[in-house]
């Protein structure tokens, strides 16, 4: 759950340091507050078992319809900006109050069902009880967080990730419960499953955070800008970060977890004058970078190449024929989203470019990168 909704709610308040503490704040704060009230709770004489069953299957339906309820943040997070100004501040608090909405009732469940769970597995031994308890959940929280990154993330996206998961545990739960109260929160957990509007999938994908000026005006959403949004036609959720191209007049931008890393748009509108001179230095910047170091070498026949992105460093060494131009990068699903933009390096590393060249025993004459924003 915790690397499945961080994946998603990134592309709300974008990948920074703050938006992750704020996060993991939410999600620490549920489970302290649910296991303070776990334990009262807890000290009830009889109907253990029952109360732990119900409190699971009110957890995974939490989760899952959280997961599906991510996809209104992006207007929730440009209402609030309207209502409490831009700011480092007021945008701590927007991102906490926006984490709370889809984290907190699910970590509040998981943080009442352990005290509950303790209750329930030390009845017949404290100690042995106890040790399978905690061993069960170390061996779980490895384990859900590895599938998460490598497989379930990628397969089937975080919000799918998360309902899925948290619908198949409420139904293992219905199951074994054989009540109404757990059957009834596992549809509940189901309902999670239902698929988004197209708008609204593309609007979370489209990095909101990053431009929201372009959805305001005169400090107010603009309704007809938000109708129309953009146009995402790839997206792929990778296992370092999502990566989508932003089509906009048949121009194209590279987005990673929501912010644009490389561009070909050019836009006409006197509005975006700005913007467009800003876009054209980058683009320039882009190609500088495997233009120059190819030009000021003698003789460079080994370039490699930091970085894809939409692949204009890339195409700028490739024009000066070198024996060989590889590329190292770090996201796998960013290959697609340079090849959907006409961009397919035949000599590609998936790997740390720093961890890369520390482990092979190859030289090259040219290592360029493309321009990696801090961000």
């Amino acid at each position: 759950a915790e690397v499945a909704f961080f994946r998603t709610l990134v592309l709300v308040f974008g990948a920074t340091t703050y938006a992750f503490t704020v996060m993991l704040a939410v999600f620490l704060l549920g489970i302290g507050v649910g296991g303070g009230w776990g334990a009262r709770l807890a000290r009830r004489e009889t109907g253990h078992m029952r109360l732990l069953e119900n409190t699971l299957a009110a957890t995974a339906a939490c989760f899952a319809l959280g997961a599906l309820l991510v996809y209104a943040l992006p207007r929730l997070y440009l209402t609030g900006i309207v209502v409490l100004g831009e700011g480092f501040e007021t945008g701590l608090l927007l991102r906490a109050g926006l984490a709370a909405l889809v984290l907190l009732p699910g970590s509040i469940g998981l943080g009442v069902a352990c005290p509950r769970a303790a209750h329930v597995a030390t009845a017949g031994s404290m100690g042995a009880g106890t040790g399978r308890l905690y061993g069960w959940n170390t061996l779980a929280s490895i384990t859900g967080s590895t599938v998460a990154v490598f497989a379930l993330v990628p397969l089937l996206g975080p919000h799918h990730a998360v309902a899925v998961t948290a619908t198949a545990a409420a139904l293992v739960v219905a199951a074994t419960a054989r009540r109404a109260t757990p059957a009834v929160l596992a549809l509940a957990a189901a309902a999670g499953l239902l698929p988004p509007s197209a708008p609204q999938k593309e609007r979370l994908l489209a990095g909101v955070y990053f431009v929201p000026q372009a959805f305001l005006t005169n400090n107010r959403i603009n309704e007809k800008t938000w109708a129309e949004g953009v146009d995402i036609p790839y997206h792929a959720w990778g296992r370092e970060a999502t990566v989508a191209v932003w089509q906009w007049y048949g121009k194209g931008s590279v987005l990673i977890d929501g912010k644009a890393v490389a561009t070909n748009q050019v836009v006409a509108d006197d509005q975006h004058t700005a913007r467009l001179a800003a876009q054209q230095v980058e683009i320039q910047h882009l190609a500088l970078l495997g233009h120059a170091p190819m030009a000021v070498h003698p003789n460079p026949q080994r370039v490699l190449v930091v970085g894809l992105g939409m692949g204009t460093t890339y195409r700028a060494v490739a024009l000066h024929n070198p024996a060989l131009a590889r590329v190292v990068e770090l996201e796998e699903a960013v290959l697609g989203a340079a090849a959907h933009l006409g961009t397919r390096p035949g000599d590609v590393v998936i790997n740390d470019a720093r961890s890369y060249l520390r482990s092979t025993a190859e030289t090259f004459d040219v290592i360029t990168s493309d321009p990696i924003h801090p961000w």
